[in-house]
């Protein structure tokens, strides 16, 4: 939970390209709730890559070995 009167970064940017914030004493709004499970999505994207990564660079860790 945040303090109040903290800006949250927001998972998105702005049209322009800068960063986005929110400040709401309501963390159960409509804007924190969206930006809750956009994050929830972004995290679970992350752990599916991580996961085909180390896959990929096998258990040791070495990566692809040259020919």
């Amino acid at each position: 939970m945040m303090p109040q009167n903290e800006l949250r970064l927001l998972p998105w940017s702005g049209p322009d390209g800068k960063p986005c914030y929110l400040s709401t004493d309501d963390n159960d709004g409509y804007m924190s709730r969206l930006a809750d499970n956009i994050e929830a999505v972004q995290l679970g994207m992350a752990t599916d890559l991580l996961e085909r990564a180390a896959g990929v660079l096998g258990e040791d860790g070495q990566g692809c070995a040259d020919p």
